[in-house]
């Protein structure tokens, strides 16, 4: 989650330095080697950054969000429980300490939500801001970009965010 939140930080980065230059403006200042082939605008440049950044936010979202409502997703080797199996190849001498080791694995569970709570809750903050951004940064670049949809995708992410995925942790 930490690298999807990065990339979309990095990603809304270039695409504010890219608002800033006039639409038509060459990125490169080579000539092309062929007369069919055309240097690549800002404009081009705005669209592609702009859709890359949309899909990276829609995707640590509903990854955040499958995390908070499916937490078993994240944990190793899901529905196996290595201390069930070893209990079955110990026979009895496992059964004399059975008692030890569901306490054991009660207080773990409880200090892994914790944990799983505490993380959720630092992402869903991380995640938010960046939505925050974007929504500005997106909403900037719209001008510039005449055949993007109005939609505000950062928007609904972050009214998804807060509804969904915040209110459940």
């Amino acid at each position: 989650m930490g690298t999807l939140i990065e990339l979309a930080s990095s990603t809304l980065d270039t695409l504010g330095h890219l608002i800033s230059r006039p639409a038509g403006q060459a990125l490169t200042m080579t000539s092309p080697t062929r007369p069919s082939e055309t240097p690549l605008d800002v404009k081009t440049a705005i669209q592609a950054t702009r859709r890359t950044v949309e899909s990276v936010l829609f995707y640590a979202t509903t990854q955040l969000a499958a995390w908070v409502t499916t937490p078993e997703l994240l944990d190793v080797g899901a529905g196996a429980d290595p201390e069930a199996s070893e209990e079955m190849t110990m026979g009895d001498s496992a059964s004399v300490n059975h008692g030890e080791r569901r306490s054991a694995r009660r207080e773990s569970t409880v200090m892994t939500e914790r944990m799983r709570r505490g993380l959720t809750g630092e992402i869903s903050s991380e995640l938010k801001v960046v939505l925050e951004k974007a929504r500005t940064v997106l909403a900037k670049s719209q001008p510039t970009s005449e055949k993007q949809s109005t939609v505000d995708i950062a928007g609904v992410l972050l009214t998804f965010l807060n509804q969904r995925v915040i209110c459940s942790t």
